[in-house]
């Protein structure tokens, strides 16, 4: 998957249409807090796994 050069984590969720309150990223086998999404740049060769959270019943 392409994505553009120099997104943070924050940045990469926008990109993808994925909602940050419902979702929790996974980088480089290290699990972020939401807060630090902001602050994280995605590069060439990172793992990123993404786990969006469904609401309902």
């Amino acid at each position: 998957m392409c994505i553009p050069a120099g997104l943070t984590i924050d940045g990469l969720l926008e990109h993808l249409e994925v909602q940050t309150k419902t979702a929790i990223v996974e980088h480089n086998k290290r699990v972020l807090k939401q807060r630090d999404n902001k602050n994280i740049t995605v590069e060439n060769g990172d793992i990123i796994q993404i786990v969006k959270f469904i609401e309902g019943g």
